[in-house]
């Protein structure tokens, strides 16, 4: 079984490939309870993708 929601996240330990990720949204519309739940999981990789690299 994998991680949260079947999501898994391996560091690779040779060539680290890095990545952007952009979320666009319409204004007001990050308030929204949807958007909202997808920009905090956002956040929450991005932090902990950080704190992994930093290790």
């Amino acid at each position: 079984s994998g991680g949260v929601g079947g999501v898994v996240m391996r560091v690779l330990s040779a060539d680290q490939p890095r990545r952007h990720v952009v979320a666009a949204v319409r204004g007001g519309a990050e308030e929204g309870p949807a958007v909202s739940r997808v920009l905090t999981a956002l956040r929450r990789a991005a932090a902990e993708r950080e704190t992994v690299q930093q290790n």
